[in-house]
């Protein structure tokens, strides 16, 4: 089963099956998940770290169960029973060809690795009867953990009589991505043994990330702090689909949600593996980041800054500021900014001066604007430039009668390029960074 290249073989698969945000927080769920996480990911600045953090801990997992014997013992990573057996499935399928369709009954990912193995073939009703028996022995070795356990007891007879479980297409692509979504799941279930965070998996092989690129150290709380948000953020896209699957999930046996009680099974998981103090992963996470959050405040500055004698120019590492140099760039900042919104106006300038604009602050009428104002005659400005942008000129939005797409997106992004340099220029040159926050989307405002 083991390869001699295992990274170059999940990064093929990783590319030709599933991205990493698809593999670690959502794998393949339906389009009104899909929506969601990627509204979350697209708009937060730092989700290409939260990409390679998650691709990350997956290779460490999959990579450290490939060691041999002797590596795996002195290593002392305690994975569960659940956990060794559905990576075993991984590595089977990531070792075979690309092109490889397997059905259900080929990848169980709670019946017995070596009947799997000797490829045996029983009846269906034979097969069913044999993993029900082979669930509650892994339940017994793992501990008193219930990582199967989808739903409540209440509920497991509603959710399962809702979307009958058919499979006539299964491949090898389908199998992996649901497989990836449970060694996921199984890794933020994970429930500590004795109360020892050590005795999970995924906070072992985090601890990993603490330490500096040549190892020989651990990373300053500023740096680490940002790592821990991130495992943090993780389990909080994969728990809802867990909890409430979108869709059916055939290999792994997991029906859709069912069409009642949404609050009390999220109420559930959220009470078990959530909470603050929790004996889980997301717990421990909670608990490191609020001690990084503290540390950071005795933590020196990131670095120091000097200036000359003249208060012209400021120093820091090995460089130098002066202070028409500074000048010029919130300059040149403000003559980009001016730039993007000439191209959003299609160089259309209002007759509009804004030393004249009048304004109400004590006018509590509502809907009362500045721009509905007859005084600063902007009531129809709005629709003289919609004109303009949609009808007029080689870039125009509506092509032909019709939505033009591409040029509608390249709009948006010129749009979002315009926000980023009115931004920079009002925190350089005024230095009210609360008043530029104001005219950002709500997305920059969360992220903020």
């Amino acid at each position: 089963m083991a390869t001699e290249e295992p990274i170059t073989l999940l990064d093929q698969w990783g590319l030709k099956v599933v991205s990493p945000e698809q593999a670690l927080i959502c794998c393949h769920c339906q389009n009104a998940l899909r929506i969601g996480a990627d509204y979350v990911l697209q708009h937060i600045a730092s989700h290409q770290s939260v990409e390679s953090i998650a691709r990350d801990l997956l290779e460490r997992h999959l990579k450290t169960f490939e060691l041999n014997d002797v590596a795996q013992l002195n290593s002392r990573i305690p994975f569960t029973t659940a956990q060794i057996t559905v990576i075993r499935k991984l590595w089977s399928i990531i070792s075979s060809q690309p092109d490889l369709r397997l059905n259900t009954s080929e990848i169980e990912v709670d019946g017995d690795e070596e009947d799997s193995e000797e490829g045996e073939e029983d009846d269906d009703d034979e097969d069913d009867d044999e993993e029900d028996d082979e669930d509650g022995e892994d339940g017994e070795d793992d501990g008193g953990h219930e990582d199967d356990n989808y739903f409540p007891d209440d509920h497991a007879a509603d959710a399962g009589s809702l979307i009958p479980l058919v499979d006539n297409h299964s491949t090898g692509s389908d199998i992996l991505s649901e497989l990836i979504f449970k060694l996921s799941i199984l890794l933020c279930r994970d429930e500590f043994t004795d109360g020892q965070p050590s005795s999970s998996a995924l906070v072992y092989i985090s601890g990993i990330l603490a330490f500096i690129t040549d190892g020989a150290g651990f990373q300053t709380p500023r740096l680490y702090t940002p790592t821990i948000s991130t495992l943090l953020h993780l389990p909080l896209l994969l728990f809802p689909e867990d909890s409430l699957p979108c869709r059916q999930y055939p290999h792994l046996k997991i029906p859709a949600r069912p069409g009642r009680d949404h609050l009390e099974i999220l109420n559930s998981v959220r009470c078990r593996y959530m909470c603050a103090g929790s004996l889980t992963p997301l717990g421990e996470m909670i608990s490191l980041l609020d001690y990084g959050r503290r540390m950071l405040r005795s933590e020196p500055p990131t670095f120091f800054v000097r200036w000359s004698d003249d208060r012209q120019t400021i120093f820091f590492d090995d460089h130098g500021l002066h202070m028409d140099q500074f000048r010029g760039f919130a300059r040149s900042l403000s003559d980009s900014a001016t730039d993007w919104y000439n191209q959003l106006m299609h160089q259309w300038q209002p007759d509009v001066s804004l030393g004249g604009i009048r304004d109400s602050f004590s006018n509590n009428t509502p809907g009362y604007s500045f721009v509905y104002d007859s005084a600063n005659r902007l009531n129809d400005a709005y629709l003289q430039l919609s004109t303009r942008v949609c009808g007029m000129g080689p870039a125009a939005l509506i092509q032909n009668g019709e939505w033009d797409l591409p040029a509608i997106i390249e709009y948006l992004q010129l749009h979002d390029r315009g926000l980023h340099a009115l931004g920079g220029a009002m925190a350089v040159s005024d230095g009210e960074c609360l008043a530029s926050v104001r005219c950002l989307p709500p997305w920059y405002e969360m992220v903020r």
